[in-house]
């Protein structure tokens, strides 16, 4: 009995991966659901989760003089233009590709990502007044602006070409980390209005990529993807990035990197802004905790997203 093993057939391979991408994007839209669920009823609908999210909030010391001073510069990478400008170069970077499915993709994590916020905050979800702090009579989470910045850089990874996606993870992560602790230092929003929008990003994040491995497994995309792949087979630099691809370590690093984009923001906001955090232990604990928490989440979101987009429907 020969021990030679034909290697699976191409169509098998791509069937292969994208179930595991549909089984990825279940995943994250549980999990994003379950953690827009927790943070809307902690911090919005309860009393004892609305006075801990003011004292996150009220623990990060600044000015007002420093808050308009860098208002603009915090809003100013989600202004509507800019936010334009930024999701046109993804549909027309996916339509270079012929990607229509992660165009698809790209097109279901912004509009919904962004309606359900503004739905959320202004319609469905009441905030009660229990008294708490200036909280106001309005709900503000999930915010707006951290929503607005997630879902692009979401959008931004899902149409990237693999040979830019390894820098091209760090700018986006760069820019939802600056949006998403901004807005926080600024005092636009509370910790834990970030929390729910990066969960409702999440969430849809998970709904794009499970809709653009449907799209790609149709057979008319299939066979272009496979077209596709012939075409580059013969480069070196292809080869190379398809070894680099398969291997955990790549992933790792390229989590890794997205998770030094947040890093950054903080050393800009708590060093060379000069931001501060009120000098007890639980201010410490709460406002330091409170920006990591949010670092943390924006730089596994965007990286493991590109990391599963470029396993799963290359």
């Amino acid at each position: 009995m020969s021990t030679t093993e034909t290697s699976p057939a191409p169509a098998a391979v791509l069937a292969e991966l994208h179930g595991h991408a549909r089984r990825w994007s279940l995943a994250l839209a549980v999990t994003g659901f379950a953690v827009l669920l927790l943070a809307m009823v902690w911090n919005v609908l309860t009393p004892w989760g609305q006075r801990l999210d003011q004292k996150a909030f009220a623990s990060i010391a600044i000015t007002d003089t420093f808050r308009y001073q860098h208002l603009g510069t915090v809003l100013g990478p989600v202004e509507v233009r800019m936010l334009g400008v930024a999701f046109a170069v993804c549909a027309v970077l996916a339509l270079i590709r012929r990607r229509l499915d992660l165009a698809a993709a790209a097109l279901v994590v912004v509009v919904g990502a962004n309606a359900t916020a503004y739905l959320t905050r202004v319609l469905l979800v009441p905030r009660p007044d229990y008294g708490v702090g200036d909280l106001g009579p309005l709900n503000s989470a999930p915010s707006g602006h951290a929503v607005a910045a997630a879902s692009i850089a979401i959008a931004i990874v899902l149409v990237t070409p693999m040979t830019m996606r390894f820098w091209v993870t760090f700018a986006a992560a760069l820019w939802a980390a600056w949006v998403s602790l901004g807005v926080v230092v600024v005092r636009m929003n509370r910790p834990g209005d970030v929390i729910a929008a990066l969960a409702v990003v999440a969430m849809w994040a998970g709904l794009g990529v499970g809709v653009a491995a449907v799209l790609a497994g149709r057979p008319r995309l299939r066979r272009a993807l496979r077209e596709f792949r012939r075409q580059v087979r013969g480069l070196g630099w292809q080869r190379e990035r398809e070894r680099r691809v398969a291997s955990a370590p790549y992933g790792l690093t390229l989590l890794v990197l997205s998770g030094l984009s947040a890093v950054m923001v903080m050393g800009v906001l708590l060093v060379s802004w000069g931001v501060g955090v009120i000098a007890t232990p639980l201010g410490i604990l709460l406002g330091i905790g409170s920006l990591l928490t949010v670092g943390a989440l924006v730089g596994v979101l965007v990286g493991a997203t590109s990391r599963a987009v470029e396993k799963y429907l290359r």
